[in-house]
């Protein structure tokens, strides 16, 4: 019998979870269990994306960001990733939630986990991007990434923002627990980040 590897976790996870979200139970994996169980698996994920990419239909665009008219007098940009701020769109698919913990962590400094972004190289996207997939309707992309990689925060690391008393901090967008609805929120530099916490990435 052939055997999952390490690789194939995150599609494993994607499919169960689409299955259990559209059919509320795990039945229709047994239905897979028949001779001809394979073509119609590739048939089906054919099928789911083609569909997604029917459902986007586009790139995300990004959104001018003002911290004063965004948030209030006195806030300003400290820090930008310019590799994002070139950047007029993306392709959805190419965002990489990264989580930058070692070994057994359970949380680090966001200060850290911003040195950890650089040293990795990953482009960090920035809060121009933030306010497109803040601003998209039924937030598609941000359900995307939950559906497919667990994601219920996601931090901007590419704009670094300074509050009017000195302290630094980046946007995020955070999905509640209760009713599944996403919202705004600053995370700080000089606070934890846990497990849950991805940052918004692109491959360099």
């Amino acid at each position: 019998m052939a055997k999952f590897t390490k690789r194939d976790f995150p599609v494993f996870g994607a499919l169960k979870a689409a299955v259990k979200k559209l059919a509320g139970s795990l039945e229709p994996f047994y239905r897979l269990a028949t001779p001809d169980g394979a073509a119609t698996l590739q048939r089906v994920v054919d099928i789911i994306i083609e569909d997604w990419r029917e459902t986007f239909g586009h790139f995300i665009t990004r959104l001018p960001f003002d911290p004063v008219a965004f948030i209030g007098e006195g806030w300003e940009v400290d820090e930008t990733d310019e590799r994002a701020t070139a950047l007029q769109s993306i392709d959805p698919e190419k965002i990489r939630p990264l989580v930058c913990l070692m070994g057994g962590e359970a949380s680090i400094k966001g200060g850290e986990f911003l040195r950890r972004l650089k040293s990795g190289g990953n482009i960090r996207l920035d809060a121009g991007f933030f306010l497109a997939l803040w601003r998209e309707k039924g937030h598609v992309t941000l359900e995307w990434l939950f559906d497919r990689y667990g994601v219920v925060s996601l931090s901007f690391f590419g704009t670094i923002l300074k509050e009017p008393e000195g302290s630094r901090c980046v946007l995020c967008l955070y999905r509640s627990s209760v009713g599944g609805g996403w919202h705004r929120r600053f995370c700080w530099l000089n606070c934890d980040y846990l497990l849950a916490g991805f940052s918004a990435s692109l491959a360099a």
